[in-house]
């Protein structure tokens, strides 16, 4: 490990100790003579052509820090963690162990350790702590990185290790691609296989964990924080980052008025965050500075050009984290907004959980959504939509009742003013399990003028059951707004909240007159739990409400095709503003397009005084049974059937139906049918083949 000697001139090596014995810089830098800085170990490394230097931690146990201001060049890295022993025998020796420190390198100036223009990944920096400097500056940064692509291996990043002055900005790397070249680090784990860990000092302004700008980067095994800041704190954020890689890491926001685990705004092509851990904001001190938004995973104004790919959340662990503060505060797990059509998915037998609030301070937020897809930006109120896809996922809303509106899975399209043919916000969503688990007014699912395709989830229902503690907590399984697409082989529960609606359709008018219209196939769709034990304070349990727009004009609109659905209202305490009823026109200037072959029930804890409302016509008619709902003549109807559909074991989350004794067993049509149901095992729909498919989205086994 060392340069030789020739023609009889001193032998010259990189070695460097800082606190070895008589270590000098005016040594030859050999390991038995080591000089005292970095900078005389880089000189000597270049002087004698060596690949590397060796910088030691510490010597005899005993920790060194080296405060310095280094400039990486190109070919010549640093390899740090070495502790230094006194041999016995003379000399010294160097040794890496597994609980060797990594190397300490305090910066002297706010630029920090700089790799410069055209260093390649086969420059590397190794088992190293950079601490940023402790001098007064605008903006501090702890490494920084300008057109160039080195390796980063065993780092970590951290601020001055005595207080000094807060700079307006901090950065623990700062990464920049600009004319003079592409900047394509990589920071990964070494043969220890140890974290690195970024966590900058905190700033008057933003403190970012680590910033590419116009750059790429591929990171593993890697903890990013942002430190404590006046305006936003950011694990990590990219500005035009395409192609940029994260697996096996953690992000996290620190105290700030907005904190963002990941942030991503402009070309984001090809990144993917996979095996992640991402929170907004991780904490509430109890200081003056309250959060109050929290992005666990926020992409922003990054719409796809011909020939990219969609950035993927995979595997993944997100929250929008800790919030507080009133009206238009926000936690917010995954966020896709302004043109991002991202992927949120699991492969395999992994998963990915998605949570807005995880906790709230003394005042909690307004709102805690777990995945938002809209075309509004987070720099703009009026941008492109989103068609993000969510699959493989559990989403939750919030986890505590104080938050006023939570959402498990929010779509917010730009179609109100737009045509027909407008898609807006997500597209595929299938096989979630999405609950908006707490607040005062919950929707599990939103969608507003958006045409999304909803496929075997489980909506509202399963180990993330609703919490209804409150009184008069309303609660929607899905909520919808002047949409359209589809519904199919999903299981959409409300909650035993004193308003529980399955699902609540609005219809609104596009700019060409058009009014959207919503497919619900093969879906299993209530209110309130079908059990009376359950049911002590609701006052509303509806199955599908279906509702005109808003002080919109009162011309008749139609709207919406349903088939194969079990539709039912479960029980309710009768009392003033009581109401139920398996469907509901809410008012006479809405009708369904289609209504066939679907099962209608209401569930009652005591005798009722006849016809039980299964279908109220028109805002008022009440129709009790399925042949007066066959007769309607102002939609397209038949094959509808009335009854207990029967559920195996409704009240533990169980809603197949009994074997060849449910009236939805073999009642359904083939008519735009699914070959699957809510299990989505090809084939299994119709069982046995050629005969009629069940009603709901479970089909039974025979």
């Amino acid at each position: 490990m060392g340069g030789g000697a020739a023609g009889g001139t001193v032998m010259i090596d990189a070695y460097v100790c800082g606190n070895c014995p008589g270590a000098s810089d005016s040594n030859p830098g050999t390991a038995n003579s080591p000089v005292a800085t970095i900078g005389r170990g880089i000189q000597n490394a270049i002087t004698a052509n060596l690949p590397v230097v060796f910088v030691a931690a510490s010597y005899s146990g005993s920790a060194y820090s080296y405060n310095e201001d280094i400039t990486m060049v190109q070919g010549r890295s640093l390899q740090g963690r070495y502790n230094v022993l006194p041999n016995p025998t003379g000399g010294l020796i160097w040794s890496q162990t597994g609980g060797t420190p990594r190397t300490t390198l305090q910066n002297t100036q706010a630029s920090g350790l700089k790799f410069p223009v055209g260093i390649t990944s086969a420059t590397f920096v190794q088992g190293f702590i950079v601490r940023q400097a402790n001098v007064g500056a605008n903006r501090l940064i702890g490494i920084q990185v300008n057109s160039s692509s080195p390796t980063l291996r065993e780092i970590t990043v951290l601020g001055p290790l005595l207080a000094g002055p807060v700079p307006q900005d901090s950065v623990g790397i700062d990464v920049l691609a600009g004319f003079a070249g592409p900047a394509n680090p990589t920071i990964t784990t070494g043969p220890t296989m140890t974290r690195n860990t970024i966590s900058p000092m905190g700033a008057t302004n933003v403190s970012t964990g680590l910033l590419l700008n116009g750059a790429s980067a591929q990171v593993n095994v890697t903890d990013l924080s942002g430190g404590a800041a006046g305006t936003a704190s950011r694990g990590a954020y990219l500005s035009d980052g395409a192609a940029s890689t994260f697996t096996d890491s953690t992000f996290a926001g620190g105290l700030a008025q907005s904190c963002f685990g990941f942030f991503s705004q402009g070309s984001a092509s090809g990144v993917l965050l996979d095996r992640v851990t991402a929170i907004g904001c991780p904490r509430n001190l109890g200081t003056s500075i309250v959060p109050r938004l929290g992005y666990g995973v926020a992409f922003d104004a990054c719409p796809l050009s011909p020939g990219s790919t969609s950035p993927i959340v995979r595997n993944s662990s997100v929250s929008g984290g800790v919030v507080g503060g009133g009206s238009n505060t926000a936690a917010v797990g995954g966020s896709a907004t302004d043109g991002c059509d991202v992927r949120f998915e699991s492969t395999g037998s992994a998963s990915s959980t998605y949570t807005g609030l995880v906790q709230a301070p003394p005042t909690p937020p307004q709102t805690a959504v777990a995945i938002i897809c809209s075309y509004r930006g987070l720099r703009t109120m009026s941008g492109r939509d989103a068609r993000c896809s969510v699959s493989g996922s559990t989403l939750l809303g919030s986890t505590s009742p104080a938050v006023t509106f939570s959402y498990g899975l929010a779509c917010e399209g730009s179609c109100a003013t737009g045509t027909s043919a407008c898609l807006g916000s997500c597209g595929e969503v299938v096989n979630n399990s999405i609950s908006a688990q707490a607040g005062g007014q919950m929707s599990h699912v939103i969608v507003t003028n958006s045409s999304p395709q909803v496929r075997q989830n489980r909506i509202g229902v399963g180990g993330n059951g609703t919490n209804c503690v409150n009184p008069g907590t309303q609660v929607r399984g899905v909520e919808t707004f002047g949409a359209g697409g589809a519904f199919v082989n999903n299981l959409i529960l409300g909650g035993a909240c004193s308003s529980a609606i399955g699902v609540e359709q609005t219809l609104a008018r596009r700019s060409d007159n058009s009014v959207p219209s919503t497919v619900f196939h093969s879906n299993t769709i209530g209110g309130a739990p079908p059990f009376g034990s359950a049911i002590s304070s609701t006052f509303v349990s509806v199955g599908v409400s279906l509702l005109p727009t808003p002080g919109g004009p009162s011309l008749s609109m139609q709207s919406g095709t349903w088939r194969n659905n079990i539709i039912y209202a479960g029980p309710i305490v009768v009392g003033m503003g009581s109401r139920q009823a398996a469907f509901e026109e809410r008012s006479g200037s809405v009708d369904p397009l289609v209504v066939q072959n679907n099962l209608f029930h209401v569930f009652t804890t005591a005798p009722t005084i006849p016809p039980l409302p299964l279908y109220v016509n028109e805002g008022s008619t009440i129709i009790g049974t399925a042949s007066g709902i066959n007769t309607l003549m102002d939609m397209v109807t038949g094959g509808n059937v009335a009854g207990d559909p029967l559920f195996t074991n409704a009240a533990i989350g169980n809603y197949t139906l009994l074997n060849g004794m449910s009236p939805a067993s073999r009642a359904g049509t083939a008519t735009g049918a699914p070959t699957t149901d809510l299990n989505g095992v090809p084939g299994s729909r119709p069982n046995p083949v050629a005969t009629n498919p069940d009603i709901g989205c479970l089909e039974a086994s025979f």
